[in-house]
């Protein structure tokens, strides 16, 4: 049998993947139009999908933003907004090593 270090890896992401998506992924929102979106950026382990994960969250909270005339926003719902975008800055510096998210914060 040949030791193959790359596949050995690959199942170990798979596994870990799984893992954390069945721990963290929950359907309880309070605010689902952008905590769903925002939740599969904190949990995606792959980098590539990343900053695709992060844009949508952003873009989901932006809609939220934008629909305050609609549906205003409560007190707790901004919190969770302004807590939400520090988080997905975070994820950008730190995984992506953005130097946007550097200069934002």
């Amino acid at each position: 049998m040949v030791f193959d270090p790359d596949s050995l890896l690959a199942r170990r992401d798979s596994k870990m993947e799984s893992q954390v998506e069945e721990i963290y992924v929950t359907d309880s929102f309070l605010y689902p139009e952008w905590q769903k979106p925002w939740q599969a950026a904190l949990v995606e382990l792959d980098r590539a999908k990343l900053q695709e994960r992060i844009a949508a969250a952003e873009a989901a909270i932006g809609s939220r933003l934008k629909a305050t005339s609609a549906a205003p926003i409560s007190p707790a719902e901004g919190q969770a907004i302004t807590d939400a975008l520090a988080t997905l800055g975070v994820l950008k510096r730190e995984c992506l090593g953005s130097s946007r998210a550097k200069a934002s914060e």
